[in-house]
């Protein structure tokens, strides 16, 4: 849906071709009807349809009832009683919440790779130099002058204690926790089953770390934002939704108070009164509009604090916008929807 730069609100108008803010059975069946080319379907089965949907049982669909019933995922798998409803799942969750955050993504995630990377390579210095001295354990002569030692009494290749001064390579040893010979905590410098396999658990660790930081994590924002988006569209729906069934109540009062006055009057008064209250929203979003722009002092909601400061930058292709904090001078970044006048 968010691929296709639409909501559920203009989806909804889209359905509507008469504009009166509801969908009826005709025009949900014309629509339906265009899309299967000519293939017909039974006005009884669209009117079941709606029926699911309709939560007020007038016949049409209303913009909330259709907004609730995505967002409730009641379709026509809502139809099929055999089906088992499925137990919706909290998202996002505190750990979720918190991997998202600007903390973790500042300071979190860039420790837990670097600890990994760590990890790997003294595992793989362990192997190539030796992290422990092996002076006085036993390993084969392999000396610089190949002469032996004890005037020949140990030749090369005999075991002996190991002497750093006579065996080329030194008495370095590798760590080997787990598979020392008879059960030695080290052995002459090399790679061994409990490294390589040290080394690949940290490259796997690394790995899962990496894409957790970078797709799991930045699909949950954009998850969270699109979330955000419908119970935008929702809240503007119901809004919509209570200020027409205020104005029709109030109608009403007042054609009880007033009736001797014209049917001309009214309707005059009425449309007076309409287009001043589009020009005064107009107006107030105009210039609430023009008030906020690079440079402008603002408020910033993230994660549930308030941050204050200057806009320095807009990025309208993600609807997000970074301020200069008051005072530490930190840069912030939150969504545009977070922003509000001080």
């Amino acid at each position: 849906m968010d691929r296709d730069d639409t909501n559920p609100a203009t989806i909804f108008h889209a359905l509507d071709e008469d504009g009166d803010k509801f969908i009826s059975v005709e025009e949900l069946s014309n629509t339906i009807n265009d899309v299967l080319e000519g293939e017909e379907i039974a006005e009884t089965s669209i009117s079941d349809f709606i029926g699911t949907l309709d939560a007020d049982s007038d016949g049409n669909i209303d913009i909330v009832e259709f907004i609730t019933a995505i967002e409730n995922e009641i379709g026509l798998d809502s139809m099929d009683d055999d089906e088992e409803e499925e137990i919706p799942k909290e998202f996002p969750s505190a750990i979720q919440s918190s991997m998202m955050s600007k903390k973790w993504n500042d300071v979190w995630w860039p420790l837990i790779h670097a600890a990994f990377f760590i990890f790997i390579l003294a595992w793989v210095v362990n192997g190539y130099v030796g992290l422990v001295d092996g002076s006085g354990g036993p390993v084969e002569l392999d000396s610089h002058h190949q002469m032996g030692l004890d005037n020949g009494a140990i030749k090369e290749g005999d075991i002996y204690p190991c002497d750093s001064d006579v065996q080329a390579d030194g008495c370095a040893n590798s760590l080997t926790p787990f598979s020392g010979e008879n059960g030695a905590s080290s052995m002459p410098k090399g790679f061994y089953t409990d490294g390589i396999i040290f080394i690949l658990l940290g490259a796997i660790g690394m790995g899962g770390s990496l894409f957790t930081h970078l797709v799991l994590a930045k699909g949950w924002r954009a998850r969270v934002k699109a979330m955000k988006e419908v119970e935008g569209d929702t809240e503007d729906a119901k809004e919509a939704s209570e200020s027409e069934d205020d104005e029709e109540s109030d109608s009403d009062e007042e054609a009880a108070e007033d009736e001797e006055a014209s049917d001309d009057e009214d309707q005059v008064e009425e449309e007076s009164d309409d287009e001043s209250d589009e020009d005064s929203e107009d107006d107030d979003g105009s210039d609430e509009d023009d008030d906020i722009d690079i440079g402008s002092k603002i408020g910033l909601t993230v994660e549930d604090e308030d941050f204050f400061g200057v806009i320095i930058e807009f990025d309208d292709e993600d609807g997000l916008v970074t301020i200069k904090e008051n005072g530490s001078g930190d840069e912030i970044t939150g969504y545009q929807d977070e922003m509000f006048l001080e």
